[in-house]
């Protein structure tokens, strides 16, 4: 890498300071990797292009959304890429789940094999504030890009004793993100906490009484258990290459309007699990 590297931990040391004067959009430095460059061809879905490293295991993608006066209001870790599985010295990532008419700039933190990790500069300002036309994008508009509940007392009834989640009172709807002939694309993920590690972990439908099994899901990752905590859902949309392999995952923002409640109407949001002896997970952080 030709720039000076820094980790993470030093980064986020100078970060709230970056944060408070930042005006649109984060100053390259020479503390940054190269910031992305975002292009949006005919007003479709956004692309965000990372320059290549060496060995990075992948790519955490994040957006960050400014208001009319430059203040940036949220960030949001939109997706995962996979360099490796790139040609040629970029990679590249679509935002599926944008907002429209919304400012944004995107940043990139790349994690190494051996563990370290780096962030870049954030990108130009992108906004989109006009859909193209067409059967693939007429559904894809600000009010289809997150969860919507069939009615709102639908929650997730927990039980203690198997460590399940179950959707009950109706049915949670996935976000619309393109045609039809992109559903095979599209899952669900269901973001816990655990220590200071947030993943995303793929789940099945969200129809009435469909069921999350908490063990099965998590134990892999943490055989010795613990305390995990509920967040929320993102819906995931992952495109491959023609080997199978891949390229980027693209999330919604994390859908947290789901209560979890047992049987008697206590409402959780941390339950833990026992040790087992039985690496599901994406990095949330």
């Amino acid at each position: 890498m030709k720039k000076k590297l820094i980790t993470l931990s030093l980064i986020f040391a100078v970060f709230s300071v970056l944060i408070a004067g930042c005006t649109f959009g984060r100053e390259e430095e020479d503390n940054y990797l190269d910031a992305p460059v975002v292009q949006v061809k005919d007003q479709l879905f956004p692309q965000v292009f990372f320059r290549k490293y060496e060995g990075v295991k992948y790519l955490s993608v994040y957006r960050c959304e400014y208001d009319a006066g430059k203040k940036k209001i949220d960030t949001v870790n939109v997706g995962i890429v996979y360099p490796s599985n790139h040609a040629g010295e970029e990679c590249r990532f679509q935002d599926r789940f944008f907002v429209e008419g919304t400012s944004y700039t995107y940043y990139g933190r790349f994690v190494m094999n051996n563990g370290e990790e780096y962030v870049t500069a954030e990108s130009e300002v992108v906004k989109l504030t006009e859909r193209a036309t067409g059967a693939a994008y007429k559904e894809h508009n600000s009010p289809n890009v997150e969860y919507k509940k069939s009615d709102e007392a639908v929650y997730f009834l927990y039980d203690p004793a198997q460590k399940t989640l179950t959707v009950k009172d109706g049915e949670i709807n996935q976000p619309v993100v393109a045609a039809e002939a992109d559903s095979a694309n599209i899952t669900n993920r269901m973001i816990l906490s655990h220590g200071n590690k947030r993943l995303a972990y793929e789940i099945g439908g969200l129809a009435e009484n469909d069921t999350v099994h908490l063990i099965s899901m998590v134990i892999s990752d943490f055989p010795y258990g613990g305390k995990f905590t509920y967040k929320g859902l993102v819906c995931e949309y992952r495109e491959k290459d023609a080997n199978g392999k891949t390229l980027y995952i693209s999330w919604s923002n994390m859908f947290a309007k789901v209560q979890l409640k047992d049987d008697s109407d206590r409402i959780y949001n941390e339950f833990d699990i026992d040790p087992l002896n039985v690496q599901n997970g994406l990095d949330y952080n």
